[in-house]
């Protein structure tokens, strides 16, 4: 994955070179932007492999920078971020790059009790990461994460018990097993 160039969009100016900082951290080589019209001016886009969109960058301003980066580079990737949480953004970048496939991954959602369930075909390191937003107030969302689960489990199937205090309207999750990794909100059906 090092080496590989990323490109953030958003609104943020505190999300964004937070995120920046944790890419560049991992060996990425990203750079980001609130700058949406000067993107094609600002940046060789021929060089791009992943390109993250925050949700605050318009619709049409995504479809016009997708269809210039795709003419300069076909095998460019592109993320819609989730939510303007830096972590979250970097589990984004990393699960598209390298998708979760060696496990069954599944929420449940009853009145007492919501999961997730994990089954491994074999042991692995595995994290489990909540992530929410504290405030969304623009520019500059405030956020938390939590690690649920950062250890080594067997193979089979295993229960990650999600906290009562951590609400699905606002939750997100990250599973990372061994190098891939999946992010989602936890209101979504995975």
């Amino acid at each position: 994955m090092a080496s590989q160039r990323i490109l953030v969009i958003g609104k943020s100016p505190v999300v964004l070179s937070e995120a920046e900082r944790l890419l560049n951290s991992l060996g990425f080589a990203a750079a980001s932007t609130d700058r949406f019209e000067e993107v094609t001016g600002d940046f060789d886009l021929s060089t791009l492999d992943l390109v993250v969109f925050g949700g605050r960058v318009p619709d049409h301003t995504k479809v016009k920078l997708k269809s210039a980066i795709t003419a300069a580079q076909p095998q460019a990737i592109f993320v819609d971020g989730l939510s303007g949480i830096p972590g979250l953004i970097v589990a984004q970048v990393r699960g598209a790059l390298l998708p979760l496939t060696s496990a069954r991954l599944e929420q449940t959602h009853t009145a007492h009790r919501r999961s997730l369930v994990l089954e491994l075909a074999s042991a692995a390191a595995v994290t489990v990461t909540v992530w929410w937003q504290t405030s969304a107030i623009p520019p500059n969302p405030g956020s938390d994460s939590r690690i649920l689960v950062e250890r080594r489990l067997t193979a089979g199937v295993h229960e990650v018990r999600i906290p009562d205090d951590i609400a699905n309207e606002v939750a997100f999750a990250s599973v990372e097993v061994n190098e891939s990794v999946r992010a989602f909100a936890l209101a979504q059906q995975i």
